[in-house]
């Protein structure tokens, strides 16, 4: 029997209200020690605390400053040993380009630090287990040969062990697990990327040597961030999340719905037939609940718990911590762990005593309640519960997952030769958000959950963190610089760090601003003063160039009735683009192919579409963005090398295009100019010329050329990939305009549309003739 009533509860504040606190760990000790670390923000730093708390009241008996010297640690993990040593570790960025896996020992004379990873690897998410001999062990991701792979080293006699690479050879592996038992045999678990799907795979090491890979889960959903608990015997259970996608493909835009649940699994010897999974059902939630961040902790009588975030609607999710035991034949009932709160959205912190009693903690942050929301700090909380007693549980029956309903594809690619120089075509997403905005606080994961869902799931190369500007504060503009670094691998997957700028006034319209770098970069809050309208905001991105710091905005959703774009302000240096497609749809003119749904509209606004800003005479690009992540548009770039460098110098210079989601080559060119040239002095009496390839996965319905406001051409039913030569011998004095505001001198721009037979499409950037 448990001490004290069945749900007797303690809750304490443990940091206090002037600070940012996040990413907390627990720790038990073996004689009734409880430990708790976490990370804190401060004068643009952020650092490591551990405090030991009263077993019986939960008021911190010490706190210390653990990582004290270095100025950027985060992501702890803290474990007490068999000894009842406590031990830390956590990334450390010493430089830009220099990232640590550092551990910690606590001895009499203070924190003991010990470099545990090479100096050459991005590092993250390390986490720690002790066994019963007195040793630990850690594991994190690291990065090596253009992919992540799971890395263990582990601390033994004293001394620590030579580092052995765990994660599967030809998959890109995250988020490791470990768990070690009394006699020193060790099980980690991570979930690897294989064919636009991750799956859970499980390594045990015994006697020295480590096992053959498991692959644990056997569906083609989406199964991510593996937990390992280990309890009495030696038993072992594997929790993760399970997401499922489902598509629904309309004319306006392709639909993607995200489900998570958790996803319990008992391991068992031998392979992956004689593992066996439980998850939670559809009827244990309602409406938009779902659940994600499964941790798994087995308690004295061998049942496992799962302790998981309930999301609720939004705005501003309400993100309860709950807690259910498997029973064997059935789940107990949800155990509220933190009642309705807005908290951060991270993994879930929580240990088992040596009295049975479950301790949690987790960032919690004050939030004003409204659309608008703000965080004004947060701190840590921890609680104390007792819980009902039970009988230790049987095996779980098979339960059948559902089946992804279809993966990504691999981009197709392209080489053109541009200024004497061989260019790639490059994939990927210009508007993300993380659980940072409002927008997204229920759907979106947070920055390396996103990263991996472009990179691993669609196979993506580069992305943009776009979160925007008022719920991005000091210590969020911290984590978007501080991740963005960590996650861009020049080469392999670049990440270009921005915000979106977001005035509410519905007049201006908003901005995603981006970066060429991170050093140096600075968020301009449309809120302030100086920066409340887009020549104010170019003002401030032309003083940061003074400085040394590049960045250029790309409006979106144009047109839309909540928050159109007024193209009477254009900061032609720093307006390169403009964003035709996202979830909503093309936002080319009003009734276009693929326009907004009607509730997405309300309706369209006049003057405000990107061929009225082209009219205008606006010289913008094309590009595509998601915006809420459960859509596919994707922006096409042309670039020497994978590179942020090279990224950003291409799409200044527009030779890039938008696509509503499924990869479709377009190579367009005028008078031999690649798209999003400019070309002055025309002959009034010359032929002009133009030439495109196109190529997709999918039959071409249709391909439209577009001149000024109209289209002069349609070719229709071209297979799968159509080259053409188009002559235009109207004279340019007939075939011009004369922009409305900007260069005001006879115009002429082409672009092309490409529209596939299941009513995909893709737009080049246009390219422009004028008269001086």
């Amino acid at each position: 029997m448990r001490e004290g009533p069945a749900l007797d509860t303690i809750q304490i504040e443990l940091t206090s209200r002037t600070g940012i606190a996040a990413s907390c760990a627990l720790a038990s000790g073996p004689r009734g020690a409880v430990w708790v670390a976490w990370t804190e923000f401060r004068d643009g730093k952020d650092a490591v605390f551990a405090a030991q708390l009263d077993p019986d009241t939960g008021q911190p008996i010490l706190v210390e400053k653990v990582a004290d010297k270095q100025i950027t640690s985060f992501h702890p993990d803290i474990v007490c040993d068999a000894e009842g040593q406590v031990w830390l570790v956590w990334t450390w960025r010493r430089s830009r380009n220099d990232w640590r896996i550092m551990a910690a020992r606590r001895t009499p004379d203070g924190w003991q630090d010990f470099d545990v990873s090479p100096v050459d690897m991005p590092v993250y998410a390390p986490r720690l287990a002790p066994d019963g001999r007195g040793g630990v062990h850690a594991v994190w991701e690291g990065f090596t040969d253009s992919a992540w792979g799971v890395f263990h080293r582990s601390w033994e006699g004293g001394a620590w062990s030579d580092m052995t690479e765990i994660g599967e050879p030809g998959l890109v592996c995250h988020r490791p697990s470990v768990a070690a038992a009394d006699d020193g045999k060790v099980w980690v678990a991570y979930d690897g990327a294989h064919a636009g799907s991750s799956r859970i795979y499980v390594r045990t090491r015994g006697d020295g040597r480590w096992s053959e890979t498991q692959q644990v889960s056997v569906t083609e959903a989406n199964d991510v961030r593996p937990s390992l608990g280990i309890g009495p015997g030696n038993t072992v259970w594997v929790a993760w999340d399970r997401e499922t996608v489902r598509w629904c493909h309309t004319r306006q835009i392709n639909q993607i719905t995200h489900h998570a649940t958790p996803v319990l699994c008992q391991l068992g010897e031998g392979e992956a037939r004689h593992l066996t999974t439980v998850q939670l059902q559809d009827d244990d939630f309602s409406g938009e609940d779902w659940c994600q961040m499964a941790k798994v902790l087995v308690d004295g009588a061998g049942a496992p718990w799962l302790l998981y975030r309930k999301y609720g609607p939004r705005p501003p999710g309400k993100w309860p911590i709950q807690a259910r035991a498997f029973l064997g034949e059935h789940w107990g009932d949800a155990i509220d762990i933190t009642g309705e709160h807005a908290g951060m959205k991270e993994r879930i912190s929580a240990t088992f005593d040596s009295r049975g009693r479950l301790w949690a903690a987790w960032p919690e942050e004050t939030l004003q309640d409204s659309w608008e929301i703000e965080v004004f700090h947060s701190w840590i909380h921890v609680r104390r519960k007792n819980l009902p007693d039970h009988k230790p549980p049987s095996l779980p029956a098979l339960v059948k997952a559902p089946k992804h309903d279809r993966a990504f594809s691999p981009p197709l690619r392209h080489t053109v030769e541009l200024d004497g120089t061989e260019h790639t075509l490059y994939w990927g997403e210009l508007h993300m958000h993380s659980e940072l905005s409002a927008c997204e606080r229920m759907r979106a994961r947070e920055f390396p959950d996103q990263f991996r869902q472009y990179h691993d799931a669609r196979l993506a190369d580069f992305t943009a963190t776009t979160d925007h500007d008022h719920y991005t504060k000091d210590y969020e503009w911290h984590r978007v610089r501080r991740d963005a670094d960590l996650w861009n691998r020049e080469g392999s997957f670049v990440v270009i760090p921005g915000y979106e700028w977001t005035p509410y006034n519905r007049t201006y319209g908003h901005y995603n601003v981006y970066f060429r770098t991170t050093e140096g970069a600075r968020l301009y809050d449309a809120k302030q003063e100086g920066c409340k309208t887009p020549d104010e905001l170019w003002q401030c991105l032309e003083e940061l160039r003074l400085q040394g710091v590049e960045a250029f905005t790309i409006p979106h959703h144009p047109h839309c009735e909540t928050f159109p774009v007024d193209f009477d302000y254009y900061g032609e240096e720093y307006e390169p683009l403009v964003e035709l497609i996202q979830e909503r749809g093309s936002y080319e003119y009003p009734g276009c192919f693929r326009a907004p749904r009607i509730e997405w509209l309300n309706p369209p606004v006049p003057g405000c579409s990107v061929r009225d800003a082209l009219m205008k005479g606006c010289r913008l690009g094309f590009c595509g963005g998601t915006d809420f992540i459960n859509a596919r548009p994707v922006t096409a770039i042309y670039a020497p090398r994978l590179t942020r460098n090279d990224l950003f110098d291409a799409l200044m210079k527009r030779r890039c295009y938008a696509t509503s989601g499924e990869p479709i080559v377009i190579d367009f060119r005028v008078d031999g100019a690649f798209m999003g040239s400019e070309l002055i002095d025309r002959d009034d009496e010359a032929e002009r010329v133009i030439e495109w390839f196109v190529k997709a996965r999918t039959p071409i319905r249709s391909v439209q050329l577009v001149r000024n406001d109209r289209d002069i051409g349609e070719w229709t039913d071209v297979g799968l990939d159509h080259t053409f030569r188009f002559v235009d011998r109207q004279p340019f004095r007939e075939a011009a305009f004369v922009p409305a505001r900007y260069r005001r001198q006879p115009t002429v721009f082409y672009y092309l549309r490409v529209i596939l037979t299941n009513n995909e499409v893709g737009w080049s950037s246009p390219t422009w003739f004028r008269q001086t």
